[in-house]
């Protein structure tokens, strides 16, 4: 039982290698569209708070600025966090 959990687990791995390789593009792909989304809400909550004559609220916009960041260092933290 244990040799064939670890032998699905070495083909899991195997699995994951090829994906992350082949998969690569799409995520920055992904994280460009994400980006340019948040950078765009941020944008247009900060006009509209302007052209209605209040001031920027700075705290709703953190959120998507996160986002944007996480989004940023993905594959830093998927490589820090599988090893």
């Amino acid at each position: 039982m244990i040799q064939t959990i670890q032998g699905l687990q070495a083909v899991l791995n195997t699995i994951f290698q090829t994906m992350l390789g082949r998969c690569g593009e799409l995520v920055g792909i992904g994280q460009g569209i994400a980006g340019f989304g948040a950078l765009f809400y941020i944008c247009y909550r900060a006009w509209g708070d302007w052209v209605r004559g209040r001031a920027i609220d700075v705290f709703p916009l953190l959120r998507p600025f996160a986002i944007g960041i996480a989004l940023a260092v993905y594959r830093v933290s998927w490589g820090w966090s599988m090893g």
